[in-house]
């Protein structure tokens, strides 16, 4: 009973390890949604390491409200006033381009090799 309750504790931790290891590889940049642009309007990012986008619109009167990543056929709308994650993993090195619906905005992902 002991010895199970052993393997089990010892499991848990390494669980636990393994879910803090993923987690602080994954590569977090907010880009505020304001105006008529993305601020910062360039983000860098590794190749190959899992990225968490966090887009947050302040404010209705803009054209932002829905953001467009062609390379990764990605599209998400941005509520006024929220934070809106966008999750990918940039397969190679180079530029990823990121745009409001109507393409006025304009923003760019460098991706760095590993």
């Amino acid at each position: 009973m002991m010895k199970t309750k052993i393997l089990v504790l010892t499991a848990a931790v390494v669980m636990a390890f393994a879910g803090a290891v993923v987690a602080a590889e994954t590569q977090t940049v907010t880009v505020n949604v304001s105006g008529m642009s993305y601020s910062p309007a360039e983000v860098t990012v590794t190749e190959g390491v899992p990225v968490r986008m966090e887009l947050v619109r302040d404010e209705k009167p803009t054209c932002g409200g829905k953001v467009l990543f062609p390379e990764l056929e990605i599209a998400r709308d941005l509520p006024a006033g929220e934070t809106t994650i966008v999750e990918f993993t940039p397969k190679k090195s180079g530029e990823l381009t990121f745009t409001c619906g109507m393409k006025m905005m304009k923003g760019t992902i460098v991706v760095q090799s590993n």
